[in-house]
C-alpha cells in the first residue's frame, strides 16, 4: 500500500477559544494531505478536471484522540486502497501525529472518496492514476 506525509505547523488560525486545534480543522488538514499526495502524482485538482474526473467524499470516519495547541509540529500520514468493481472508489487511512508533544496518533480518519464526472457520476479511476497508487 502506498503511503505519503504531509507536515504542517498548528498556526493561531487554526486554535479555537479553549486554546486547542478547532475540530473542523482537521479535515482541512487532511484534505491538505491528500492534495499534496495527489499534485506529487501529478493529479493535481487542475489535471483531474483536465483529465474529466474529480473525487468526491462518500463518508468520514473520525476519532479526535487528543488535542493538538499553537505550534505544534505535525504530521498527516496517509494510506489508500483503492475499491469498488470499476475501481471508481479510494479509501483514505489518514492520522495526524504531533511531533512536538510526541504524540501518535492524535488524530485518526478514514475517508471513503468516489471518483466522479462533471456531472457527478462514479466513473472509474484513470488507469494511470490507478497504476502509480498501486506502485
Amino acid at each position: 500500500m502506498m503511503k505519503h506525509e504531509f507536515n504542517l505547523t498548528v498556526y493561531n488560525e487554526d486554535i479555537d477559544y479553549s486554546g486547542v486545534v478547532y475540530h473542523p480543522n482537521y479535515l482541512k488538514y487532511f484534505e491538505r494531505a491528500r492534495l499534496s499526495w495527489f499534485e506529487e502524482l501529478g493529479f493535481g485538482l487542475e489535471q483531474q478536471k483536465n483529465d474529466g474526473f474529480l473525487y468526491t467524499i462518500k463518508n468520514i470516519e473520525l476519532d479526535f484522540l487528543r488535542p493538538a495547541r499553537m505550534d505544534d509540529r505535525l504530521v498527516v500520514k496517509t494510506s489508500v486502497e483503492i475499491h469498488g468493481r470499476a475501481k471508481a472508489q479510494l479509501r483514505f487511512y489518514q492520522e495526524i501525529d504531533n511531533l512536538t508533544q510526541k504524540i501518535s496518533p492524535m488524530t485518526k480518519a478514514s475517508i471513503h472518496v468516489v471518483c466522479v464526472n462533471e456531472n457527478m457520476r462514479p466513473i472509474p479511476m484513470p488507469k494511470n492514476l490507478v497504476e502509480k497508487l498501486n506502485d
